[in-house]
């Protein structure tokens, strides 16, 4: 299996599923609508778009998707999933 297939197949062991709604720590929610592969580096990336926002859509990497923030001193996620 190539580097591109095993970074194509990793996408299913993401926590982050399509169709999911986020909630981002200071600009809204967001759908995702899907996981890429960067062509370059085979970094995961979250494709998700804002229905407040003109239905912008928008790519971030897993790791700055999953990132934590610090707000008030406190370290909190940047996108938490709405139950």
């Amino acid at each position: 299996m190539s580097d591109k297939d095993e970074a194509q197949a990793a996408l299913t062991e993401l926590p982050v599923k399509v169709g999911q709604w986020y909630t981002h720590y200071k600009s809204g929610e967001y759908e995702v609508m899907g996981l890429a592969v960067k062509e370059d580096t085979l970094e995961p990336l979250v494709i998700y778009r804002s229905p407040q926002h003109n239905n912008t859509v928008w790519a971030r990497t897993y790791s700055d998707w999953n990132a934590k923030v610090e707000v008030d001193g406190k370290a909190i996620s940047r996108f938490a999933l709405i139950e």
